[in-house]
């Protein structure tokens, strides 16, 4: 059985995979990494997580993040990855994710000329 994060990461993976190094190098990322933030932030996503010192101690005493893989990462590392990675970079991992899924067709959206979800979303500003 998978759980809603580990279906979301999926959706990621081979971004991940083929940039994360790229990223953490240009980044000049040395204790937490571009993969491992990510995780993180869609870990806190998926379980509402609303503060970052929360997701801190979340990561440091909960068994389910041991069991994810997730990285253990103190509050200031955290907080200093925001600088670290530009939005630039989950910019670009949003629109891997929407240019390599099928989208459903909506009808509603047939009517007005927009045909499916995806220009929609690709439209979306940060």
């Amino acid at each position: 059985m998978h759980t809603t994060f580990e279906e979301i990461l999926a959706l990621m993976k081979k971004y991940l995979e083929e940039q994360g190094t790229q990223i953490d190098k240009q980044t000049g990322s040395r204790s937490l990494f571009f993969v491992d933030f990510t995780k993180n932030l869609i870990y806190a996503f998926v379980i509402n997580i609303p503060i970052l010192r929360q997701l801190t101690t979340e990561l440091q005493t909960s068994e389910n993040c041991k069991l994810l893989d997730l990285k253990q990462t103190l509050f200031s590392t955290m907080k200093d990855s925001f600088t670290r990675f530009p939005a630039k970079f989950f910019e670009n991992l949003y629109q891997h994710v929407l240019q390599n899924r099928k989208w459903l067709r909506i009808e509603a959206f047939d009517e007005i000329g927009i045909g499916s979800i995806f220009p929609t979303l690709r439209s979306m500003q940060w």
